[in-house]
C-alpha cells in the first residue's frame, strides 16, 4: 500500500508540473491553450470560447 502512495504522489507531481509548463509556454506566446475546432468571440466586454 505505502508503494501505491508513492505512486500516486509522483503522479500527481509530474501531472503539476507540466500543467505549469503548458501555462508557462502560454505566457510565452506558444499556442498551446487552444484546441481544434475552438470558436473565439471577441466583444466590448467580454471573451466566449465556444467548441463545435
Amino acid at each position: 500500500m505505502e508503494t501505491i502512495g508513492n505512486y500516486l504522489i509522483l503522479g500527481c507531481i509530474v501531472i503539476f508540473v507540466i500543467g505549469g509548463l503548458i501555462f508557462l509556454a502560454t505566457k510565452f506566446g506558444l499556442p498551446l491553450g487552444r484546441l481544434p475546432n475552438q470558436c473565439v468571440v471577441v466583444t466590448e466586454k467580454s471573451v466566449r470560447f465556444a467548441m463545435w
